[in-house]
């Protein structure tokens, strides 16, 4: 597939990192002489220096031919532009990164459909709904649907008391239609199989029938957790949505700002959330706000550095979760091993978004795992593909893939070796990114 990926940003360079590992043809455009220099000696693709909503610059990259551009840089108006120049170039498929409400709001005018641009992407309203899911299950770092919901798909920590550890896989009580589809320890990514065993502290990914997926999060974790007492540092739009979303859920939620008039502006739209004026980073603001009652502390500032810190001082202080946004998700590995349960990277959400409108026709959904080097894809069986009629156990699938559930009638089945994939039938598996494209060629018609 040829991708082009305007901006060069942190989020450019995380869409052409995992597209270029899956073996597309990526060519980058960024107006930095220097950003542009730095991607040809790291990565294997193309590379432009020229404004992205440029024409000629368009043209250069190929977009008269190009199945999909990608335009996210950090300027709403040039994203939207890119998108539309691209789409009127010849561009099959565009996407805008859009982080202003007023181009989201379509009770009024629906940009998209005026720009005929496919998808307008805003990274803040995809955060907050993250945050708001971990809140209202601390135990899941993350969870996915696939197969029009009928399978879902829950990463989890494994406790130390977990009734998991220290057991082979194939010893452990799974619920039928259940199973564990990948295993994070520090930095490595294993693909289980079973003789593996689990360890505390391990980030499983737990992949089966929706119904049945409770049991198997509790015996990774223990006793359900809920949260009654939020406390968020970080008035920006993220903090605002997320503050009325958990409004919803019946939390007492408490919002830091440091701004005396943005304090004024999120009063006026908040009607259960108490807002202070005040810096969370503050060891006597936490303490006058009484910090150790809060079952999670969540900042959201713009700054990495003051939300890592603000979330230490507060679990020290006695709060009970600390979540952290974080504009590095490489980060969060390390973030964990210092005392943050949980941490949340727009760019990565942006790209499991983005990702799964480059794959459609191909693939029906994906999640990115692991901070791009694996990923969850659900797969459709067309007929005379090279799997039909064969089992699992005959077909020589790339290395470091798992083959997790099969869907079949609305009946979801953990495969086995002896199983037969039937055409139509719909296929989750786990992959590292220079497998898919592999995988992808035995699920289309020979």
């Amino acid at each position: 597939m040829n991708v082009i990926v305007i901006g060069a940003g942190e989020v450019g360079l995380h869409l052409a990192s995992i597209l270029s590992r899956e073996a597309h043809n990526v060519t980058v455009i960024d107006l930095s002489q220097g950003q542009i220099e730095r991607i040809a000696e790291t990565l294997d693709i193309g590379a432009i220096c020229g404004h992205g909503a440029s024409p000629e610059t368009l043209v250069a990259a190929g977009a008269e031919s190009a199945d999909i551009a990608l335009a996210v840089t950090n300027r709403d108006e040039v994203n939207l532009i890119a998108a539309l120049t691209a789409k009127a170039l010849g561009t099959a498929k565009a996407v805008a990164r859009v982080r202003s409400q007023q181009y989201l709001d379509e009770t009024r005018l629906s940009y998209r459909r005026l720009l005929g641009i496919d998808l307008i992407i805003n990274p803040v309203v995809f955060t907050a709904y993250e945050i708001a899911k971990f809140i209202e299950n601390p135990d899941v770092l993350a969870i996915e649907s696939f197969a029009r919901g009928q399978v879902e798909m829950r990463q989890v920590r494994v406790e130390d008391d977990s009734a998991l550890v220290g057991k082979p896989l194939r010893e452990i009580p799974f619920e039928p239609g259940t199973q564990i589809g990948s295993i994070m320890r520090d930095d490595a990514f294993i693909i289980p199989h079973g003789s593996s065993v689990i360890q505390p502290g391990d980030v499983v990914t737990i992949i089966g029938q929706k119904g049945r997926m409770e049991r198997m999060q509790k015996l990774a974790t223990g006793a359900e957790k809920k949260m009654h007492n939020v406390m968020i540092f970080g008035g920006s739009q993220i903090g605002l949505l997320l503050a009325q979303l958990l409004e919803n859920t019946g939390c007492a939620v408490k919002l830091f700002e440091t701004d005396r008039g943005r304090c004024q502006q999120l009063a006026e739209q908040l009607h259960k959330t108490t807002v202070v004026h005040g810096n969370a980073a503050d060891l006597d603001v936490l303490k006058r706000e009484r910090i150790s009652a809060a079952d999670a502390f969540i900042a959201v500032t713009d700054d990495d550095e003051r939300n890592i810190m603000s979330v230490l001082l507060a679990k020290e202080q006695g709060a009970g979760k600390g979540v952290v946004l974080t504009h590095r998700p490489d980060f969060a590995s390390l973030l964990e091993k210092v005392g943050i349960d949980h941490a949340i990277s727009p760019r990565l959400i942006t790209a499991n978004r983005i990702l799964a409108l480059v794959r459609r026709g191909e693939l029906h959904s994906t999640a990115v795992l692991a901070d791009g080097t694996a990923e969850a894809v659900e797969l459709r069986v067309n007929p005379g593909a090279k799997i039909v009629d064969r089992t699992l156990k005959e077909v020589r699938f790339p290395k470091s893939t798992l083959i997790a559930a099969l869907i079949r009638r609305d009946r979801v089945i953990v495969p086995r070796g002896s199983d037969t994939f039937n055409a139509g039938d719909t296929v989750i598996a786990f992959a590292q990114p220079d497998s898919i494209d592999g995988l992808l060629r035995l699920f289309q018609t020979a």
